[in-house]
């Protein structure tokens, strides 16, 4: 424009007058959009690839300079079993191809932004079913050699019961060992947590079933002729070279060794003077 008298807004073919002119700059405050992209709905979310698939979740238009105000934090939706589910990944921050966060509260830079949704994944565990009698024990902090799963409550325990008292958090599964002891569901038997994703193992756990010697689920006359063997020649329940699940089920006095108290305890039980509570796993 001319300083002081008329806008010129393009200067190309302008004939150039006799007289100095003076220019002045004059400029506008351009707007631009801030595209906000989530992760498309998939099988196994975007954990399960390096390059998921996007779709636009918002568009807002900013002034430059201007506070950027981030929408409602969106989530990751996760087809498992025909069902949707969004529990498996939390909302983490918003960053831009480059890799760089931009916090809610930035200022709006010139030009376009886009802004892909960043997530954490959720931990895959088991867990314990709020109001039921299930116990998760870590009695070592890495051996899973020594994690068990105890609790059940029935006349006969089953794997079909499992569901009743635990439930894998994240985005897994379970899968089911039988007792090498018996070939059935009863101490022994092993529940074991995989991630979906990945397919790894994440945890593993030793089946209790407090009284039940032999593995098969119950506990009946051949548990205490077992246990009476293992006393007079003891194998498994030797405090070197023993077997921790199997000490664990056979100690229903609860002295962290198997011995004769057990025996009589065990004894009683079978003779209904004295329950076993498969919640602590002492008898009384």
């Amino acid at each position: 424009a001319v300083k002081g008298t008329t806008e010129i807004v393009d200067l190309q073919g302008m004939t150039v007058p006799a007289a100095d002119v003076e220019f002045e700059a004059i400029f506008t405050v351009t707007a631009g959009e801030v595209v906000y992209y989530n992760y498309v709905a998939s099988d196994l979310g975007p954990a399960a690839t390096p390059a998921p698939d996007y779709e636009v979740y918002a568009t807002e238009t900013y002034i430059f300079g201007e506070t950027i105000a981030h929408p409602e934090n969106p989530v990751v939706v996760v087809m498992k079993d025909g069902e949707e589910h969004t529990e498996f990944y939390s909302f983490s921050h918003w960053e831009d191809a480059d890799g760089n966060v931009w916090a809610d509260g930035a200022e709006m830079p010139a030009g376009e932004l886009a802004l892909y949704a960043k997530y954490e994944r959720e931990s895959v565990y088991l867990a314990v079913i709020e109001g039921t009698t299930g116990v998760i024990e870590k009695a070592h902090a890495t051996d899973m050699e020594q994690w068990y799963v105890y609790g059940f409550t029935g006349r006969r325990i089953n794997a079909a019961e499992v569901p009743k008292f635990f439930e894998v958090k994240g985005d897994g599964y379970t899968e089911i060992e039988m007792s090498e002891l018996s070939g059935t569901f009863g101490t022994g038997a092993k529940i074991k947590v995989y991630d979906r994703v990945t397919g790894d193992l994440a945890e593993e756990f030793y089946v209790i079933v407090f009284g039940d010697i032999n593995g098969d689920g119950q506990i009946k006359s051949t548990d205490l002729a077992d246990l009476q063997d293992e006393l007079a020649s003891p194998s498994w329940s030797n405090s070197r070279r023993g077997v921790p699940y199997r000490i664990k089920a056979a100690d229903i006095d609860g002295s962290g060794r198997v011995n004769a108290n057990d025996l009589s305890a065990l004894s009683s039980v079978l003779a209904k003077a004295s329950t076993l509570d498969q919640e602590t796993g002492i008898a009384s």
